[in-house]
C-alpha cells in the first residue's frame, strides 16, 4: 500500500519502505508557516483568501496525490482546509493525527476532522478519568487508532552499544526537553534532592537557558540551572552514559505517551516516568518489569534511589523497557501498524 505522511518534522519528499507499505513523507513547513497551523480556522481562512503559499502548497499535495498512486493521506498535523481535502481526495482514505490532544481538540482537531475518516493519537488518556479512544468516539469518530509517538531505530550497531553500556553506567539521571512550568517545578525538586547527579539539557529554555533562576518570579521553584541544547550525537552519548532517565508530562496525570518515553528506553536508560490515573501507561510499559512510573515527586526520587544503590535492578529494568522498545515501539512499527490501521477502512465510506 502506498502512503503519503504530512508532518512538519520530516525531511521534504523522503521515502521509506516498511514491512508491507511504501511512504512518501511531505513537510507542509516546505509551503507555510506554523501561524498557518495554529488552527483549522486560520488555515480556512488562507484558502478563502487565495492566499498564494497555501495554493502552491495545495497544488504540490495535488501533483504528488494525482503522480504518486497513493491509497492512504495520514495527516500528522492539521494542515488542510477540509472542504479541499473533501472535494480533491475522495479516492484516498484520510486519517488525521491528534498529536497535541487534548490542548488542540478544539483548535485543530475536531474543526478539522470532518475531512478525514479516522483519527489517530500518540495519549491513550486525555484527562485523569478519559481515555482518548473513548472521547473521540463520543465525538463520533468511530475509526480510532493509538500512534505511539516514538521515532526509534535499532541498528545491530545501536542494540550492541546499549546492551554493552547498561552495566557499567554512572549514577545520573538525566532529563532532556523544552521549558514549561509545571516541569520546572519537578526538576527543582530533584535538583535539591540529587545536585550534580541530575542532568539536565533542552532547547528554547528562555534567557540563554537560565529560566530557572527566575521561575520565582513566575511563581514557580527556583530552578538554578542553566540549561543548554544538546545535538543528536551528543544526547546518545549523555544517554548511553547514564542510568535513570526521567520523564514527565505537562498535563497533572492527564496524558502519557511522550516521545522521552520511547527516546529513553531506546537507549537502555531505566524509564522512571510520571503515572496517567487512567492507568494507561502501564499499557506502554510493564509498571515495576520495564519501567518505573511515580505518583509524586518523594516516590520519583524513592525509586530514582533504588536504581542508583541496586545495579542488579537498574539492568533488570534498563534491559527489559529496551526490549519492549525495540519489539513494540521502532518507528518502522508504528509506522507499519498505522497504515495497516489506515487501509483498513472500508472503501464504501470513503466513497460516501
Amino acid at each position: 500500500m502506498r502512503c503519503i505522511v504530512f508532518d512538519i518534522h520530516s525531511d521534504h519528499l523522503a521515502t521509506l519502505s516498511t514491512r508491507s507499505h511504501e511512504v512518501v513523507f511531505f513537510n507542509p513547513l516546505a509551503y507555510l508557516n506554523l501561524e498557518a497551523l495554529a488552527s483549522t480556522s486560520a488555515l480556512v481562512q488562507l484558502h478563502r483568501k487565495q492566499d498564494r503559499k497555501t495554493r502552491e502548497f495545495l497544488k504540490a499535495v495535488k501533483s504528488q496525490l494525482l503522480g504518486g498512486n497513493f491509497e492512504v493521506i495520514c495527516a500528522h498535523q492539521s494542515v488542510f482546509p477540509p472542504e479541499w481535502l473533501i472535494e480533491e481526495c475522495h479516492e484516498q482514505r484520510r486519517v488525521l493525527g491528534c498529536f497535541d490532544d487534548p490542548q488542540a481538540t478544539y483548535t485543530r482537531t475536531l474543526p478539522s476532522i470532518v475531512g478525514y475518516h479516522g483519527a489517530y493519537y500518540c495519549s491513550p488518556s486525555y484527562s485523569d478519568t478519559q481515555l482518548t479512544r473513548d472521547v473521540f468516539r463520543s465525538f463520533g469518530i468511530l475509526h480510532t487508532h493509538w500512534f505511539p509517538l516514538s521515532y526509534a531505530s535499532f541498528s545491530d550497531d545501536h542494540c550492541r552499544q546499549v546492551l554493552d553500556s547498561i552495566a557499567v553506567r554512572s549514577s545520573t539521571v538525566v532529563y532532556v526537553g523544552k521549558c514549561y512550568g509545571s516541569k520546572v517545578d519537578r526538576l527543582a525538586h530533584l535538583h535539591r534532592h540529587f545536585g550534580k547527579q541530575l542532568i539536565v539539557y533542552g532547547k528554547g529554555w528562555p534567557l540563554g537557558g537560565g529560566a530557572g533562576f527566575i521561575a520565582p518570579l513566575r511563581g514557580r521553584k527556583f530552578f538554578p540551572r542553566l540549561v543548554r541544547p544538546v545535538s543528536d550525537a551528543q544526547r546518545k552519548r549523555l544517554y548511553l552514559s547514564s542510568r535513570v532517565g526521567f520523564n514527565m508530562h505537562l498535563g497533572d496525570q492527564a496524558e502519557t505517551g511522550n516521545m522521552r518515553m520511547y527516546e529513553t528506553t531506546a537507549h537502555g536508560l531505566v524509564l522512571l516516568c510520571d503515572k496517567a490515573s487512567t492507568g494507561a501507561h502501564a499499557g506502554i510499559f510493564e509498571p515495576n518489569s520495564e519501567a518505573f512510573f511515580y505518583s509524586s515527586m518523594e516516590e520519583a526520587i524513592e525509586l530514582a534511589e533504588k536504581c542508583m544503590l541496586d545495579m542488579t535492578l537498574s539492568r533488570r529494568l534498563a534491559t527489559a523497557g529496551f526490549e519492549r522498545c525495540k519489539s513494540h515501539y521502532s518507528f518502522n512499527n508504528v509506522l507499519e501498524n498505522l497504515i495497516s490501521w489506515a487501509g483498513s477502512i472500508p472503501m464504501a465510506e470513503v466513497r460516501l
